[in-house]
């Protein structure tokens, strides 16, 4: 099932043989796959490649979210649930918000909300400059 839905998903870039809607359900599935077989792995060697694998799920939520709304049969109730998983992983893994701001705008920008989009658009912001300060060396 894992290949399968990585596959789906597109190793290094997105798939676009598929919908955004099926692709996201995959990513759903092969990130909680990768969480439950971290938690069952020993050796730091079996969680390193293990984690490995969750990175990549988590870094291509950002290619999901954002397009979510172009699909035109896509509830509004699925894409606030795919938001809002991205956002939990995101937290979970300590990636912080900046990522995700920036697919929420984008995602706001395809759905014509103007305000939503600046208002994420100063979060995403907002967001990298507290990484710039605390990656800051001290003097």
């Amino acid at each position: 099932m894992a290949q399968i839905c990585r596959h789906v998903i597109g190793e290094e870039a997105p798939n676009h043989l598929y919908s955004p809607d099926f692709q996201i359900a995959c990513l759903h599935w092969l990130t909680e796959d990768c969480i439950e077989r971290l938690n069952l792995r020993k050796t730091e060697k079996a969680k390193k490649k293990v984690c490995q694998e969750l990175s990549h799920c988590l870094w291509a939520y950002k290619w999901f979210i954002a397009d979510l709304p172009l699909m035109p049969d896509m509830p509004k109730e699925r894409i606030e649930f795919y938001n809002e998983v991205m956002r939990e992983y995101y937290e979970r893994g300590e990636l912080g918000t900046a990522m995700l701001h920036k697919c929420l705008m984008l995602q706001a920008m395809n759905m014509g909300d103007i305000e939503r989009a600046k208002i994420h658009h100063q979060a995403w912001h907002q967001s990298e400059k507290m990484i710039f300060q605390i990656a800051k060396p001290a003097n």
